[in-house]
């Protein structure tokens, strides 16, 4: 694998899916972590079972498949069992992302977009890693506009992992997103011609 992997991590809100899809225009191919991990809880992938051993049967719906937001919320009410579920899931995430990362892609670079890079050791599958940094009062907003999540959810589950600002002295990049599209954009651009990802 000769191309450039970049992993692109931060915190919930921060807008690293935006700057994967910006990204992406830019030729990349983009390997999303949350998506692999959903596709791990699919009925008869092999975590899907190892979860129903955890959890229990409870947590599945009448068709059989595992119900997120009740495993989510196991997760925030047990931190033990969350530890347990990153146990089952990384690995999963990590074969796949490889087996990814070894095709022969017509891509100019790779993406690794994961919330969990540092914590899964998926950065050592990468040549560089941006953070995506946002001020806390704006990624709370937008938090609050996805309602997809509470903000103490989102507390409770971040207060289990890295401190940010250890993340950021992990990282080789700090993205500033606390600007407009426009400007994250041209923040990308300069960024990806420094590191001559667009010839």
């Amino acid at each position: 694998m000769s191309k450039k992997v970049i992993g692109v991590t931060g915190a919930i809100g921060s807008g690293k899916s935006t700057v994967s899809a910006i990204l992406a225009k830019h030729g990349a191919f983009i390997i999303d972590a949350d998506t692999l991990s959903r596709q791990a809880l699919l009925v008869n992938e092999e975590p899907y079972f190892e979860v129903i051993k955890v959890f229990g049967e409870q947590i599945l719906l009448d068709d059989k498949t595992i119900n997120r937001s009740m495993l989510r919320d196991k997760i925030i009410e047990f931190p033990t069992l969350k530890k347990k579920l990153e146990e089952i899931i990384h690995p999963y995430v990590i074969n796949k992302t490889i087996e990814l990362l070894n095709r022969n892609i017509s891509a100019k670079f790779f993406v690794i977009d994961a919330p969990l890079l540092f914590e899964a050791k998926m950065d050592k599958l990468c040549d560089l890693v941006f953070f995506v940094d946002v001020d806390p009062q704006i990624r709370y907003l937008r938090l609050r506009n996805r309602n997809t999540m509470s903000l103490n959810q989102a507390k409770v589950l971040e207060g289990s992992i890295l401190p940010n600002d250890v993340k950021k002295e992990m990282s080789h990049y700090i993205i500033e997103n606390n600007g407009t599209l426009a400007q994250l954009h041209e923040t990308l651009f300069g960024l990806l011609i420094k590191l001559r990802l667009l010839n």
